[in-house]
């Protein structure tokens, strides 16, 4: 709690080496987000905050965001799951392009709506080493997706986008999928568990085999049918470096994903191809199921479960 976060504070200037500070999982709200905003500008090595479920709310995160960019190491921030809105956004924006150092950033599962998404999309292009960008679990739908399609292609060194669970739908991601052949060096997209159908899956068939260090697909969940996986189809072996493709629990028919996994086998590097089942209650997307698909690639390093 608040309480025990105080304490920790306190002793953490003491620890002149510490690089990663993981304090996930703890409810300490306002009052532990204040006393660790006082405390990290003095741990000049850390480069890596974990404040994912820690209750801190749009209060916590303003008093914390100005406290980052005093941080001069950090890379690596979490606040998933707190509870942030527009008023976090906004206090997050104003300091992210502070913070030279800052690679990757998850704000996933809290409730940032469209307001909020674009107000930290005018931030992103200056954030030159950001890598990693996790907002899924956010609902902010085609207007928050259109900002983030105009802010995307000016984060050169962009590697991984987590969009799943954004409200996206078929308007959104052809929004999206415009700004994707841009992001030179985007390799893994996640747009699992969003209401893309076969109009959307047209977009992203038209654009993907451009995106040439795309080595990850996450589609799980959607309504994409037969004539979306057709098209996606003819796409795929295209695709130079996809490894894994997500595409479990949509609607389409046995022959639809005939065609995937036919177009899968075209592949130049045999990707693993994630498929079972149409989308409804009893077949829900399984992350953990797609999970064990990517660990198969033996290349695998790092495993996010949205």
């Amino acid at each position: 709690g608040g309480d025990g976060a105080a304490a920790l504070a306190e002793a953490l200037p003491q620890c002149t080496a510490l690089q990663d500070l993981r304090v996930d999982s703890n409810r300490m709200g306002y009052t532990g987000a204040a006393a660790l905003a006082r405390a990290v500008p003095l741990c000049a090595a850390l480069h890596t905050l974990g404040l994912n479920r820690a209750g801190l709310g749009d209060a916590g995160v303003a008093v914390l965001a100005e406290a980052l960019p005093r941080c001069p190491a950090l890379q690596d921030v979490g606040l998933g799951s707190n509870g942030v809105g527009q008023r976090g956004a906004r206090a997050l924006a104003r300091v992210l392009p502070r913070c030279a150092a800052l690679r990757v950033l998850g704000l996933n599962d809290n409730s940032i709506g469209e307001a909020g998404v674009t107000t930290l999309a005018q931030a992103l292009p200056k954030c030159a080493q950001l890598q990693g960008l996790q907002l899924f679990g956010n609902a902010f739908g085609c207007g928050g997706t259109a900002a983030l399609a105009r802010a995307l292609p000016q984060c050169a060194a962009l590697q991984a986008l987590g969009l799943n669970r954004t409200s996206m739908d078929d308007d959104s991601v052809a929004v999206l999928a415009e700004a994707l052949p841009r992001c030179p060096a985007l390799q893994d997209l996640g747009l699992a568990g969003n209401a893309v159908g076969d109009l959307g899956a047209a977009a992203l068939a038209r654009v993907l085999p451009q995106c040439v260090e795309l080595h990850t697909l996450r589609l799980s969940g959607n309504s994409i049918g037969d004539q979306g996986a057709t098209v996606l189809a003819q796409a795929l072996p295209l695709c130079t470096a996809l490894r894994t493709c997500g595409l479990s629990g949509n609607a389409m028919s046995p022959r639809g994903q005939a065609e995937l996994r036919d177009a899968v086998s075209r592949c130049p590097q045999q990707p693993n191809l994630s498929l079972y089942g149409p989308r409804g209650p009893s077949h829900a997307p399984d992350g953990l199921r797609e999970a064990a698909t990517a660990l198969t690639d033996t290349s695998c390093q790092h495993l996010l479960v949205p």
